[in-house]
């Protein structure tokens, strides 16, 4: 029953904490969202099953800064993706993208608000090959580093999101440490990869 409550308390404080970022920049945001990025499954070249922490830091002045941890495991073809949400060792929420559809099964404990096609995009912005991003990235300009990408919307100065690859870490799933601060939704992740196939 703890452990439930404990799942259930998380999720709602990531969910409260999006809500009020996103009621915050409303005003001043709306008309200009992020772009629609989705993984390109033909871009994967053979099947992967990837292992993954993430640790999630929230930045929002309404109910200050919190701070959340999942792990997730992520079946990978051309021919679908499969990502499963984990949280004290209990599955809350399944993705599968075929690269046009995308379903979900959710716990109760996972708020609405907490969007699929958000961490898909994370995912995808983060360890997707550039190609594949400039693709479907029209509204952004992606600048790429050795160990940095920062996505730039065309009407700021200043990078929306930057994703910065920990030293000894390639683009690739494989012992890989990401960075992404997302400074329009006010969010940081930090993912740890592994290949377990």
């Amino acid at each position: 029953m703890r452990r439930r409550v404990f799942i259930a308390t998380t999720l709602l404080g990531v969910a409260a904490s999006l809500t009020g970022c996103a009621s915050q920049r409303k005003a001043r945001e709306a008309f200009l969202p992020l772009p629609a990025i989705m993984p390109m499954l033909r871009a994967v070249n053979a099947p992967l099953q990837v292992y993954q922490q993430i640790h999630v830091d929230i930045r929002n002045p309404a109910v200050g800064r919190q701070s959340f941890d999942f792990e997730a495991m992520i079946a990978l073809s051309q021919a679908q993706m499969k990502v499963a949400l984990i949280a004290l060792g209990m599955t809350l929420w399944t993705i599968d993208y075929d690269g046009a559809t995308l379903s979900e099964t959710r716990s109760p404990h996972v708020p609405d608000l907490m969007k699929a096609n958000y961490l898909l995009r994370d995912i995808a912005m983060a360890f997707w090959p550039m190609r594949s991003l400039v693709a479907q990235a029209t509204d952004l300009m992606i600048e790429e580093r050795p160990r940095q990408r920062r996505f730039y919307r065309l009407a700021d100065q200043e990078p929306v999101v930057t994703i910065q690859y920990r030293e000894g870490s390639d683009r690739g799933f494989n012992n890989t440490s990401v960075e992404i601060d997302n400074s329009l939704e006010a969010y940081r992740l930090i993912i740890q990869s592994q290949l377990v196939s």
